[in-house]
């Protein structure tokens, strides 16, 4: 019996687990996009959250800027900046990340002049 047959064979099993017999605790994602206001949700993808632990905080990363970059906020809704050229690759941004996606969009928020300041000094 090929291994591909064993695998299958021990999944149309009973030793298998079922789907409802398995309890999943939220993940640190879920209770992050739960406690979001409608607009935010409205913005942010949930299957495109990405956690990322920085300076003993989690922040999630929820919008993509391209080529590695990302806007990101944490549980207390301030607004990151992650530039990965960019040093230090993270910083805290003044505004909140709400006023940000609103912002956004708005399309009042230059992401081009944002680039361009994080950028600034290292070319």
């Amino acid at each position: 019996m090929s291994l591909w047959d064993k695998i299958i064979k021990f999944f149309n099993s009973n030793k298998y687990p079922k789907s409802e017999s398995i309890h999943l605790e939220p993940t640190e994602i879920e209770d992050f996009y739960i406690q979001l206001d409608d607009t935010c949700k409205g913005f942010i993808n949930y299957d495109d959250i990405i956690p990322l632990l920085f300076e003993n905080t989690t922040i999630f990363l929820f919008y993509d800027l391209e080529d590695g970059n990302y806007f990101a906020t944490d549980r207390d809704g301030n607004a990151y900046s992650c530039i990965h050229d960019a040093r230090p690759f993270v910083v805290k941004m003044n505004i909140k990340a709400k006023k940000l996606i609103e912002s956004i969009q708005n399309k009042t928020f230059d992401i081009q002049k944002h680039f361009d300041d994080r950028y600034k000094g290292l070319f």
